[in-house]
């Protein structure tokens, strides 16, 4: 098998370039793993793709929470996390998340505290 260190390393090296347009065989060659190993390490999370879609669609999540609704627009950070289809996108982030992302854009904008989901025991 392959080192778990090796897998976080991956995710890592993935996690920093979420904005640039991600080649799996370059992957491959930086980690010195075939194409198949590559993609059973990354089995568990459903593939490689949907590995750096879930993390970009996270990041869009957390920068549509705390922007200016006034400023900002769904789609613009949709395409600045490499979205280009709006439509796509929004079904994406509402099965990601279980809402449309309009409805987080500025949820959070100019709170210290990060809203959380309405508390049953403070009704």
């Amino acid at each position: 098998g392959v080192p778990p260190a090796i897998l976080r390393a991956m995710q890592q090296y993935l996690n920093a370039r979420l904005k640039d347009d991600i080649d799996v065989g370059d992957l491959c060659r930086h980690f010195h793993v075939s194409r198949s190993k590559l993609y059973r390490l990354f089995e568990p999370f459903g593939g490689v793709r949907k590995y750096i879609t879930q993390a970009r669609l996270e990041r869009c999540y957390t920068e549509l929470l705390v922007a200016d609704p006034s400023r900002v627009k769904v789609a613009d950070v949709a395409y600045s996390w490499g979205f280009t289809e709006a439509s796509s996108f929004t079904r994406s982030f509402r099965s990601r998340f279980g809402t449309p992302p309009s409805q987080v854009l500025g949820r959070g904008f100019g709170r210290e505290d990060k809203p959380r989901p309405l508390d049953a025991s403070a009704a």
